[in-house]
């Protein structure tokens, strides 16, 4: 006896009509084949007849009916097939190494419509991706109950920023200090003057400032009497001889290169390693180099793996990273070194570590080179950012080498009230976001 639930209703406007005359019951019965087609989902379902005609013989022609029901079920035995994306390795910077990543949904086949996707283990599409291997698991469930499974692997691997908190840098009374315990105002060495002599310039702030996050760093030794210097693989590093022109990529730094050493001195690679360690500093200065561990260094880095320079569609424009940072950050290096001083003490970090200004930039920059953008699309960010720090370089270099009171004042002004609401905002902000952690 089939009573499984639910009993599905017939589909409606399905009907077959047969007239029966008194010939047709000479024999005492009539026998009529009812046939009828129709798209069923499988399920039960309930299937009833009824039958209208004479009773025969009689000369009294009487109605009758008859009717009968019977069930019958819909079974689909033909499973679903689903395909996943290929594996993914997805190399990020540090953001707290989190990053929302995207990937195609599966591909479900089946002979029924309307299968479920569901996804049963690992993290949705378009949500936060930390470091490590994440294994997403989807099942797909057919109408008639069916299953089916698959699963990728996505891979994230943490690109740092920055220096390592063990590293050091020296201080204008010629003491070391850990990068894990700079602050904002220390005189630092940055380099040497055109004379040869030691040049020494206040960290203004820092562009990532961490003292938690994992991370892992190269290690570029030299000689055997010398720490190593440890820092990301994008932080950019300077050559001997080519500390006025364009720092490169530690990533590309080979044992046996000669690097920029103090005093200009030459600083030969002997061996390259790697470490891990907790702890993200990168101090900026006004020159945008920064001597650390002996080895003269960029404040920055390149959002591209292995380029010194933006290339946008295969093309070098020429403009390195370096001096696009040194631009763009202009502005808030005027703003901390020439008007508020002590409202650039309290500077504010973002979740990760990063500073407000640095996020901004960063944010622009990940979106142009790490989410797959279209080169017409680099082409009209670039294109239409470049003049306006151009721009505000000039208008900045203008007011330094002038001098003027009243015109410093005005652009300060200016610069502070959007510096201090912009702070308030991400003070706002990061409250909302403890709240609705707590």
């Amino acid at each position: 006896v089939e009573s499984d639930p639910p009993i599905a209703d017939f589909p409606s406007g399905i009907s077959q009509t047969t007239e029966f005359t008194t010939s047709d019951f000479t024999s005492g019965f009539k026998t009529q084949v009812f046939g009828w087609s129709a798209s069923l989902s499988p399920g039960l379902y309930d299937a009833s007849a009824t039958i209208v005609g004479q009773d025969a013989p009689s000369t009294a022609v009487t109605s009758v009916t008859d009717s009968s029901s019977s069930f019958f079920r819909v079974v689909d035995e033909f499973a679903p097939t689903i395909s996943c994306p290929i594996d993914m390795d997805v190399t990020i910077t540090a953001n707290n190494c989190l990053e929302a990543i995207t990937y195609p949904d599966p591909v479900v086949t089946d002979n029924c419509p309307d299968a479920i996707v569901t996804l049963v283990q690992g993290i949705a599409s378009n949500e936060q991706y930390g470091a490590g291997t994440t294994e997403n698991i989807f099942r797909v469930v057919d109408v008639g109950g069916n299953t089916a499974e698959c699963s990728f692997n996505i891979n994230v691997i943490c690109e740092p920023e920055c220096f390592s908190g063990v590293s050091t840098v020296e201080l204008v009374d010629g003491t070391s200090k850990a990068m894990m315990d700079v602050e904002i105002g220390d005189n630092v060495l940055v380099g040497s003057d055109k004379q040869g002599k030691n040049k020494y310039q206040p960290v203004y702030g820092f562009g990532h400032k961490d003292h938690e996050h994992e991370s892992s760093f190269l290690q570029l030794y030299f000689d055997s009497n010398h720490e190593p210097l440890e820092l990301s693989s994008t932080h950019l590093i300077y050559r001997q001889g080519e500390h006025e022109q364009t720092p490169l990529p530690a990533s590309l730094v080979q044992v046996g290169d000669v690097m920029q050493g103090k005093h200009n001195s030459p600083m030969v690679v002997t061996k390259i390693d790697s470490v891990t360690r907790p702890g993200l500093y990168a101090p900026f200065t006004q020159d945008g180099t920064i001597v650390v561990n002996g080895v003269v260094a960029s404040n920055f880095v390149t959002f591209q793996p292995n380029e010194a320079y933006v290339v946008i569609g295969g093309i070098n424009t020429g403009w390195s990273y370096h001096a696009l940072s040194v631009y763009w950050n202009k502005p808030h290096e005027f703003y901390c070194t020439t008007i508020s001083r002590n409202q650039c003490r309290d500077q504010i970090y973002m979740e990760g570590g990063i500073s407000a200004w640095s996020y901004l930039g960063r944010s622009m920059a990940s979106f142009m080179f790490q989410n797959n953008t279209n080169a017409w699309v680099q082409t009209l960010i670039f294109v239409t950012v470049l003049p306006l720090m151009l721009i505000a370089v000039a208008l900045i270099s203008i007011l330094e080498y002038a001098g003027s009171w009243w015109m410093t004042m005005m652009v300060g002004g200016l610069l502070s009230f959007v510096f201090v609401t912009h702070s308030r905002k991400n003070k706002t902000d990061k409250n909302i976001h403890n709240i609705k952690l707590m």
